[in-house]
């Protein structure tokens, strides 16, 4: 018995990146993927995003931001039958 009121779960996750500081402005952005297959069919996450700029030694973080839409293949909108988590990422200026 399959239960159709559960959603499926997508884990949307923002790009780190590990730079060495040398007084110049560095970025990281991106996610790391928005293209899911699930039970052999493909989805693509829309409208979120995640970047960290940064300076000076330290760690930056890259949050995932924006509100997440779900497209079947052919882009009709399926965010309905979905639950989308963010974990951000982050931007380590190292000396």
């Amino acid at each position: 018995v399959t239960n159709r009121d559960a959603k499926y779960e997508i884990i949307v996750v923002a790009n780190s990146g590990t730079e060495k500081y040398d007084g110049t402005e560095k970025t990281v952005s991106g996610l790391v993927k928005d293209t899911f297959v699930i039970d052999g069919q493909t989805y693509t996450v829309e409208g979120l995003t995640a970047e960290a700029k940064g300076t000076d030694a330290g760690t930056y973080p890259a949050n995932v931001t924006g509100t997440p839409v779900v497209k079947d293949v052919e882009g009709n909108d399926v965010t309905s039958q979905f639950s989308v988590k963010t974990e951000n990422g982050s931007l380590v200026m190292a000396n």
